[in-house]
């Protein structure tokens, strides 16, 4: 089994390369690396949280972009 540290270790560096999907499980740690495995769990929980919200907030601007273009293609044809 790999050890916690070389666990969280690989986690951190793939939430660092951009996969959200990174976790730990904490299963055989001793109590202070569960405590890092919870607080990276929900920092990866947060960040996966905030790409959301993001994403979210890109498309309403891309939608609200495209309807001002439509609006403002309308207006130049009257």
């Amino acid at each position: 089994m790999t050890r916690p540290l070389d666990r969280l270790t690989e986690a951190a560096r793939a939430l660092g390369d951009g996969d959200l999907r990174a976790t730990v499980h904490a299963r055989g740690f001793d109590a202070e690396y569960v405590v890092l495995a919870t607080a990276f769990t929900q920092m990866a929980d947060r960040l996966r949280a905030v790409v959301g919200d993001i994403q979210r907030e890109a498309g309403d601007i891309a939608r609200a972009a495209e309807q001002l273009t439509d609006a403002s293609q309308q207006a130049a044809s009257s």
